[in-house]
C-alpha cells in the first residue's frame, strides 16, 4: 500500500470543518483505510496528536476504520475513540450486526477482551450496555450479549461454547453490560441472587430501571403485595417508578407513567394496609408518595375531580393508618384541602369534613385557634359577602364535627361543648355582625367562671377581662361595640359606665378604684360615644395627684388602645351610608376636644410634685395616633361621599390644625411625622393655605422674645410643607412664599437650596420662573444693599453699626450657581441677573460663583460645532458684562476695590490701603478669569483667546500696575527708601499675572508686557544694592515682617531677590525651544525679543557664575534638543518633527549661549581675570549631530557619523597636557549628553564606534591619546550598560536577526579592548567584565 503524503502543517492548524473538506480531497485519490494506516504513522511519529481521530473517525463512518482503530491503534486514545464509535454502531437496530462482525464477533471480542488496558475494557462494557434502548429492543443483539458475557465469566457459565481466558480481576466491569441483555436473561440473574456473580453483585440498577422498567415494575408489585421473595434493589426500584420513571405519558394524557404507577401502588397499600412488613422495605412512606402525586398533579393541571380523588385517597390512607397523620400535617395537608375548598366548596366539602374529623386541623380544645388561622385564607377572596358566608360555613363544620358531641350554630343554643377553650377576639371580626353576636353571646352563657375571649396583639380595651365583680367584662365591651348602632345600646352603656364612676368614686382601696375608672373609661370607648367618651375623661381628672391612679388610667392599656384611637379619629368605621361631611367635621372637632382635654389634664398633672414624664408618654403619643387614623381613614371618605379635596380639607383638617398650634413640645414631637403624611394627601389649594397659615404663624413666634422649644419643631414642619407644596401639582402656588421665606428667615439658609431647587424651577412655567428670579434677585440686591458696608459705588458703614445678617452669603452664591447653565431662565436674563450680584455682592464666595456662571454661559455658547456663535448677540451681552468685573478684578483688593477719595485719604495719611492676599498665589478672581480660556471645564473659551486678552486682560492688567505702583510708592514713602519708584518694574499686584499672561497667550501679548517682565526677571537677578539692603532691614526687623504690608512687598520685590531660581527664563526658553512664534498683533512678540532676553539672562548668570551654578546647570539643560525622555508620549514622527523645527530655534539660542560663554572666556584672558567660568564641553556635545529616529537602514551609518564627530570634539577637548585633568569630568558629560539618544539601539552602536581606540605609540602625544581613550572607553561602556536591556537575547526588545549582528559586534570590540597594548586599559576592561558585561553576554566560544 502506497504512503500517502500528509500535509501534516495543514491537518495541524486546520479547523473541524477544513479539515474535513481536505479528507474529503484525500478520499478522491485514496481509500479510508489507507488514510487511517497514514494517520497512524504521522501519529506513531508524533507529527500529529492523536485527537485528530475524534474528527476522523466521524468523518469515515466506516465499521472497517473503526475495527482497525481499536485492533491497531498506536494510542489508548485512538482505541477508545475506535469503541466509542463501535457502540454507537451498536446502537443502530440495522447496523448493529454489521459492527459485530466487523469486529470479528463474539469470539474476536473474548480475545480482544482479554488483551487490552482495564481502561479499555470499562469502555467496551460501558458502551455496550448503553446500546440497548427501550422503543429499540433486538433481540439478535442481545443474545449476542449475552453469548459474549457468558464466555467472559465462564466459572459461572461453564456450558458456554467459549471460554475466556483473562485472569484478571477485571469481571465488575462486566456487569455494565447487562442492561443491554433480554429480559428473560435479567430476570433469571435477580432470581439467583447469586452474590458470587459479578453481573449480580455490581448490577447497574439506575441504568436497568430505564432499560426494563416493565419487568421491575411486575417485581416491585410482588415483592411488596406479593408472595414471592423482595428484591434487594426494592427502594430503588420503587422512588424511581412512582416518582419518575418512565419519562412517559399513561393511557390518560395528563398523567404521566410515574403518576399512574404511584396511585396504582397507593390504592394497592390501602387495600393492604395491615401488612407493614413487606411495605417496611420499601424504605418509603406513604405521605412521601401521595404528596409527590399531588405536586405533580398540581403542576399539571389535572382536573379538580381528579384532585380531588388524590386527595381523599389520602385521607383515607390516614384513616386506616393514624400513624401517619404526623408526616400528612408536616406536609401541610390541611392548608392544601382548605385553598381546594374555597375553590370550589361543593366538591371538596366531604374531604373537608373527613379531614375535621381526623383533627388534621387541630385539636378540639383549640377550635376557635384553628378556625381563626384557618379563616385568615380565606382573605384572598375578593367578594366580601363570598368571604363571610364561607367563614360561617367553615365555623359550622367545625363545631359540627371537631368535638366529639357536634353542634350546629345555626340551629342549637347551648355551646357547653365550646366551653372552656379560649377564642380570639379576631374571630368576630371575622364573621358578620348576626353571626358574631350570636356565636358571643352563646360563648359568653356557656362559660360563666371562665374567661374565654382573649385579646391577639395591640393594645385594647379588650384586655380587661374581668373586673371586681364581673368576670369575662371584655365578652360586655365587645358585644357594645358589635352592638353600638342599635337601638339601646347608648342608654345602656350611659347607665353602665355611670355606675363604673360610682364604684370607683366609693371605692375604699386605691387599685379598686383604678380599676373602677379604667373600666368606665373603656366601656364609654366601646359605646362608640364621643360625648360620653369626653364626659369621662373631664371626669379622670379628678384622679390626676393620685399617682398610682394615674399610671393605670393614662398608661398605654388605657389611653393608647386601638378602639380609643379609632373613635378619636372622627371617622367612624365602616362608615354609615347616610354620614355627611357637616356630621363628619362635627365628630373630629368633638374628637380634637377630648385630644386637648388630655392636653390639658397633662399640664394640670406638671404642676403637681408628683408629676412623672413616662406615666403620661401613651397621652402624647395618642395624638400622632390619632392624626396617623385619620389621614389613613380620608382617601375613604372622600370615595364614600364623592367630596372634594378643598372641602374635605375644611371638614377634617382645618380645626386639626388649630389645635396642633395650640400644644406643646411634647406632643409636637409625637404628631410630626402624621402631619408630614397628612400634608402629601392634602390639594395643592388647601396645602398653599396651610403653608401660607403656618409660616405666618412662624413669623409671629419669632417677634417674641420668648421662644418656646416646640417652635422650632412647628417651623420645621413648616418647611416641609413649603417643600411638599413645590413639588405638588401647582408649585407656582409656593413661589411667593418660598421667596418671602428666604428673604425674611436668613437664619434658615440650608432649607434655602432646597426650596428654591432646579427641580421646582424647572416645574414652573417660563414666565413664572423668570419673575421669580428677577424677584429674588431685586430681593437680594435690596438686602445686600442694607447688609453690606460697601458696595461698588457706595458709601461704607459705619464702622460701629451692629453687625447684620439680613441675608447669608450661601444663599446668594446658590443662586449664582443655579443660574449657571439654567434651563428654566433665558440666558440673556441670567446675564442680567449675574451682573447685579456681581456688583452687590462684595463677598469673594459670591463673586466667583457668579463669574463661574457668566463664564459657564459663555462657554456654552462658544462650545458648538459650526461658527455661527460668533453672530449670536448674547456673546457680545456676556464680553460687556464681563468687562465691568475689571475694576474689582484689577484692583489691589477684590473683596473691597478701593475709591479715588480713599486713595487721596491714604496719600494725606500716609497709610497705605489692604491689598489682597497673594501668599498662595494669584487672588482668587484674578486666577479665575486669567485662566478660563485655557481650562478644561471651559473649552468653548480656548475660542475666544483673542477677545478676552485685549478686552479683559490687558486691561485688568493696567489697572493693576497703576494701583500697584500707588501702593508701592506708598509703602516707599512710609519707610524712607533711597530708591524711588522709578527704580522698580511697573509689576502688578503679582509677577505671577506677568507669568500666566506671556507663558500662556504669547502670540497676543504686547512686547512691551515681555519687556516689563523682562525688568522684573533682571532685577531678581542683579537686584541694585539698596533694594538688598533694605529687603534685609525688612526681614531682621520680626515686628515689620509681620505686617500684612510687609509681607505683601516681600513677596512681590523681595521674596526672590538673589535667589533666582532660572524658572522663568526656562519658560522664556521652552516659548521658542521648538516653535517660532506667530504673533496674532501688530506690535507682538517676537522670537528674536524672547531670544535677546534669554541671551541676556544668561549673560547675568555668568557675571556672577560661582552664585548661579546651579541655575546655570539647568537652564544648559533645558537647551538640548527635544527627544523621547522629554516627550514620552509622543511617537517618533511628532520626536523628529520637534527635532526639524528646533534645529531653526533652539539651536540658535543654544549656539549663541555657547559663542557667549566662549567670548566671556576670551574676554577673562585678555582682561587677566581668573573668575570661574562654566565649561563649554557640554554645549558644544549638545551641539553635535545626534541622529533622532533614523530610518532602520540608517541607523548604523548615523551613529557613526556622530561617534566620529564626538571623537573629534573629545579629541579637542584634551589639548594641551593640563587637560590630562579634565579626563573624568570630560567622559561624564559626554555620557551626559550621550543620554540625549532615544534608543538602546542608537546608544549601542554609538558605543561600539566610539569604542574603537587608537594605539598608543611612543610619540610626545601618547599621554592625549591615552587621555582620549580613557574617555572613549569610559563612555562605551556606560553606553552598553544603558543599553542593557537591548542586548538580552530574552529580553523584550531583543531583535532576532539585526540585534544578534550588533551583540556580535559588540563582543569583538570588547574583545578587542581586552587585548589593548596599554596596561591600564586592559585592567579597567577587565574589573567591568567581572561586574557587568559576563552578567549580561554569555556566548560559546567568546573565551576562545
Amino acid at each position: 500500500m502506497a504512503q500517502i503524503d500528509l500535509n501534516i502543517p495543514l491537518i495541524r492548524g486546520k479547523k473541524v470543518k477544513e479539515l474535513v473538506s481536505y479528507l474529503n480531497q484525500l478520499q478522491q485519490d485514496h481509500s479510508v483505510f489507507a488514510i487511517c494506516q497514514s494517520l497512524f504513522k504521522a501519529v506513531n511519529h508524533e507529527y500529529l496528536p492523536s485527537t485528530i481521530f475524534s474528527v476522523f473517525l466521524s468523518w469515515s463512518r466506516s465499521l472497517d476504520v473503526i475495527a482497525l482503530c481499536i485492533y491497531e491503534g498506536p494510542t489508548s486514545f485512538i482505541r477508545r475513540q475506535g469503541i466509542k464509535q463501535f457502540g454507537r454502531a451498536l446502537m443502530d437496530p440495522e447496523k448493529w450486526q454489521l459492527a459485530w462482525e466487523a469486529v470479528g464477533g463474539t469470539k474476536s471480542l473474548v480475545a480482544l477482551i482479554a488483551k487490552i488496558s482495564v481502561v479499555e475494557v470499562q469502555a467496551f462494557a460501558r458502551v455496550i450496555g448503553c446500546c440497548n434502548r427501550v422503543t429499540h429492543k433486538v433481540e439478535g443483539r442481545e443474545n449476542a450479549i449475552e453469548e459474549l458475557l457468558q464466555a467472559l465469566l465462564p466459572s459461572h457459565y461453564p456450558a458456554s461454547k467459549l471460554q475466556s481466558q483473562d485472569k484478571r480481576p477485571i469481571q465488575d466491569h462486566y456487569a455494565q453490560m447487562v442492561t443491554a441483555c433480554s429480559a428473560e436473561f435479567v430476570a433469571q440473574l435477580l432470581d439467583d441472587k447469586d452474590k458470587s456473580n459479578p453481573l449480580y453483585r455490581r448490577l447497574p440498577a439506575n441504568r436497568l430501571i430505564k432499560t426494563h422498567g416493565e419487568l421491575l415494575q411486575k417485581r416491585v408489585i410482588e415483592s411488596l403485595f406479593g408472595d414471592g421473595d423482595v428484591d434487594d434493589h426494592l427502594h430503588q426500584y420503587l422512588r424511581a417508578f412512582v416518582y419518575s420513571e418512565p419519562p412517559t405519558r399513561s393511557l390518560d394524557p395528563q398523567v404521566s407513567a410515574s403518576m399512574a404507577f404511584a396511585k396504582k401502588i397507593l390504592h394497592l397499600r390501602l387495600g393492604d394496609i395491615d401488612s407493614n412488613k413487606r411495605w417496611s422495605y420499601s424504605q418509603t412512606s406513604e405521605s412521601q408518595i401521595l404528596f409527590s402525586l399531588f405536586r405533580r398533579s398540581v403542576t399539571r393541571k389535572l382536573p379538580e375531580a381528579k384532585l380531588h380523588d388524590v386527595i381523599m385517597l389520602g385521607l383515607k390512607l390516614v384513616e386506616a393508618k393514624p400513624e401517619l397523620k404526623p408526616a400528612f400535617q408536616t406536609e401541610r395537608i390541611w392548608p392544601k384541602i382548605v385553598d381546594r375548598w374555597k375553590k370550589m366548596p361543593e366538591l371538596y366539602e366531604d374531604t373537608l369534613v373527613l379531614a375535621l374529623c381526623l383533627e388534621l386541623s387541630g385539636s378540639q380544645k383549640t377550635i376557635g385557634q384553628n378556625f381563626l388561622e384557618t379563616s385568615r385564607a380565606l382573605g384572598t377572596l375578593r367578594d366580601e359577602k363570598s368571604r363571610l358566608e364561607l367563614r360561617w360555613l367553615l365555623l359550622r363544620l367545625y363545631c359540627l364535627h371537631v368535638p366529639k358531641k357536634g353542634i350546629d350554630l345555626n340551629t342549637v343554643n347551648d355551646f357547653r361543648p365550646l366551653a372552656e377553650q379560649p377564642w380570639s377576639t379576631d374571630i368576630f371580626s371575622q364573621l358578620g355582625r348576626n353571626q358574631a353576636v350570636r356565636l358571643l353571646k352563646g360563648l359568653h352563657s356557656a362559660n360563666p367562671e371562665y374567661t374565654f375571649l382573649r385579646e391577639t396583639g395591640g393594645i385594647s380595651i379588650l384586655s380587661n377581662r374581668d373586673i371586681i365583680g364581673q368576670r369575662n367584662f371584655n365578652v360586655v365591651l365587645l358585644l357594645t361595640m358589635l352592638t353600638r348602632d342599635l337601638k339601646g345600646t347608648l342608654p345602656r352603656a350611659v347607665e353602665a359606665v355611670d355606675k363604673l364612676r360610682k364604684k370607683a368614686v366609693t371605692a375604699r382601696e386605691q387599685p379598686d378604684r383604678a380599676q373602677f375608672a379604667k373600666a368606665a373609661s373603656a366601656y364609654a370607648i366601646a359605646s362608640g360615644s364621643l360625648d360620653l367618651y369626653g364626659e369621662t375623661v373631664i371626669w379622670q381628672q379628678r384622679y390626676v395627684r393620685d399617682p398610682l391612679t394615674v399610671k393605670v388610667l393614662f398608661g398605654r392599656d388605657a389611653v393608647y388602645t386601638s378602639e380609643g384611637i379609632e373613635l378619636l379619629s372622627g371617622i367612624p368605621q365602616p362608615l354609615p351610608e347616610d354620614i355627611n361631611l357637616d356630621e363628619m367635621a362635627s365628630t373630629v372637632e368633638k374628637a380634637n376636644q377630648i385630644l386637648m382635654t388630655f392636653h390639658e389634664t397633662m399640664c394640670i398633672a406638671k404642676r403637681e410634685p408628683s408629676f412623672h414624664q413616662p406615666d403620661w408618654t401613651a397621652v402624647a403619643l395618642l395624638f400622632g395616633a390619632v392624626i396617623k387614623s385619620r389621614v389613613a381613614h380620608a382617601e375613604g371618605v372622600q370615595k364614600h361621599l364623592q367630596s372634594s379635596e378643598a372641602h374635605l380639607y375644611t371638614a377634617i383638617w382645618s380645626s386639626t390644625l388649630v389645635m396642633l398650634e395650640k400644644v406643646n413640645v411634647d406632643f409636637l414631637n409625637q404628631v410630626s411625622g402624621p402631619i408630614g403624611t397628612l400634608l402629601d394627601k392634602l390639594p395643592p389649594t388647601a396645602l398653599a393655605s396651610t403653608t401660607k397659615a403656618m409660616l405666618e404663624a412662624g413669623n409671629e413666634r419669632r417677634r417674641q422674645k420668648d421662644r418656646q422649644p416646640g417652635d422650632d419643631i412647628v417651623e420645621r414642619l413648616s418647611y416641609e410643607v413649603l417643600q411638599r407644596l413645590a413639588n405638588s401639582d401647582k408649585p407656582e402656588l409656593a413661589q411667593e412664599l418660598i421667596l418671602q421665606t428666604i428673604i425674611d428667615r436668613p437664619d434658615a439658609s440650608s432649607w434655602h437650596r432646597r426650596l428654591i431647587s432646579v427641580s421646582f424651577l424647572n416645574r414652573l412655567s417660563a414666565k413664572g420662573a423668570h419673575d421669580m428670579l428677577l424677584a429674588f434677585a431685586s430681593a437680594i440686591g435690596d438686602k445686600l444693599e442694607e447688609q453690606s458696608y460697601v458696595r461698588v459705588g457706595e458709601t461704607e458703614r459705619p464702622k460701629s453699626a451692629p453687625p447684620q445678617s439680613l441675608v447669608k452669603v450661601t444663599t446668594v452664591k446658590y443662586l449664582a450657581q443655579l443660574l449657571d447653565n439654567a434651563k428654566f431662565i433665558s440666558a440673556d436674563a441670567a446675564v442680567d441677573v449675574l451682573v447685579e450680584l456681581f456688583r452687590a455682592g462684595t463677598h469673594i464666595d459670591i463673586r466667583l460663583a457668579t463669574l463661574d456662571s457668566l463664564l459657564s454661559l459663555l462657554n456654552n455658547l462658544c462650545n458648538v460645532a459650526d461658527r455661527n456663535w460668533r453672530s449670536n448677540p448674547l456673546v457680545e451681552k456676556i464680553m460687556r458684562a464681563l468687562e465691568t468685573v475689571i475694576p474689582v478684578v484689577g484692583s489691589i483688593n477684590e473683596r473691597r476695590p478701593t475709591r479715588t477719595e480713599e486713595w487721596v485719604e491714604a496719600e494725606e495719611t500716609g497709610i497705605a490701603p489692604d491689598i489682597s492676599d497673594i501668599s498662595a498665589g494669584l487672588p482668587p478672581l484674578l486666577a479665575a478669569i486669567l485662566r478660563a480660556p485655557v481650562e478644561m471645564k471651559y473649552p468653548g473659551l480656548n475660542n475666544l483667546q483673542a477677545e478676552f486678552v485685549p478686552r479683559l486682560f490687558l486691561p485688568i492688567l493696567r489697572q493693576s500696575q497703576a494701583e500697584h505702583r500707588k501702593w508701592v510708592t506708598l509703602f516707599l514713602n512710609k519707610h524712607k527708601v533711597n530708591f524711588t519708584i522709578d527704580d522698580l518694574p511697573p509689576s502688578p499686584i503679582t509677577p505671577k499675572v506677568w507669568d500666566i499672561l506671556v507663558r500662556t497667550y504669547p502670540n497676543l501679548i504686547p512686547q512691551a508686557i515681555l519687556n516689563d517682565f523682562n525688568k522684573h526677571i533682571v532685577i531678581t537677578i542683579a537686584p541694585p544694592a539698596a533694594l538688598k539692603i533694605f529687603n534685609n532691614s525688612l526681614t531682621q526687623n520680626i515686628a515689620l515682617r509681620n505686617t500684612s504690608e510687609v509681607q505683601h512687598w516681600l513677596l512681590a520685590f523681595g521674596e526672590r531677590i538673589g535667589v533666582y531660581s532660572s524658572v522663568d527664563t526656562e519658560k522664556l526658553v521652552r516659548m521658542i525651544h521648538h516653535d517660532r512664534l506667530h504673533p496674532s498683533i501688530h506690535d507682538g512678540i517676537a522670537f528674536s525679543q524672547v531670544l535677546d532676553i534669554v541671551i541676556t539672562h544668561a549673560s547675568l548668570f555668568l557675571d556672577d557664575y560661582e552664585k548661579y551654578t546651579n541655575v546655570w546647570n539647568h537652564f544648559v539643560h533645558v537647551l538640548r534638543h527635544p527627544m523621547k525622555s522629554n516627550y514620552p508620549h509622543r511617537d517618533a514622527n511628532d520626536i523628529r518633527s520637534l527635532v526639524s523645527t528646533w534645529q531653526g530655534t533652539g539651536r540658535v539660542v543654544l549656539e549663541k549661549v555657547t559663542a557667549l560663554v566662549l567670548d566671556r572666556k576670551k574676554q577673562y584672558t585678555r582682561e587677566h581675570k581668573h573668575t570661574l567660568l562654566p565649561s563649554t564641553t557640554k554645549l558644544r556635545l549638545l551641539l553635535l549631530p545626534y541622529p533622532c529616529y533614523p530610518p532602520t537602514s540608517e541607523v548604523e551609518s548615523q551613529c557613526k557619523i556622530f561617534a566620529r564627530e564626538m571623537e573629534i570634539l573629545l579629541d579637542d577637548f584634551l589639548k594641551g597636557g593640563t587637560n590630562i585633568l579634565r579626563w573624568p569630568s570630560v567622559a561624564e558629560d559626554a555620557f551626559t549628553a550621550s543620554k540625549s539618544l532615544n534608543t538602546a539601539e542608537e546608544q549601542l552602536w554609538v558605543a561600539f564606534y566610539i569604542g574603537k581606540l587608537r594605539e598608543v605609540s611612543g610619540s610626545s602625544g601618547d599621554s592625549r591619546l591615552s587621555a582620549l581613550n580613557f574617555v572613549r572607553l569610559t563612555l562605551a561602556m556606560k553606553l552598553i550598560e544603558n543599553g542593557r536591556d537591548w542586548l538580552k537575547p530574552s529580553g523584550k526588545g531583543a531583535v532576532e536577526n539585526k540585534g544578534d549582528h550588533l551583540r556580535q559586534h559588540l563582543i569583538d570590540r570588547v574583545k578587542e579592548w581586552e587585548g589593548n597594548s596599554d596596561e591600564n586599559i586592559r585592567e579597567k576592561v577587565g574589573e567591568w567584565k567581572r561586574e557587568f558585561w559576563r552578567k549580561l553576554i554569555s556566548v560559546e566560544g567568546e573565551e576562545n
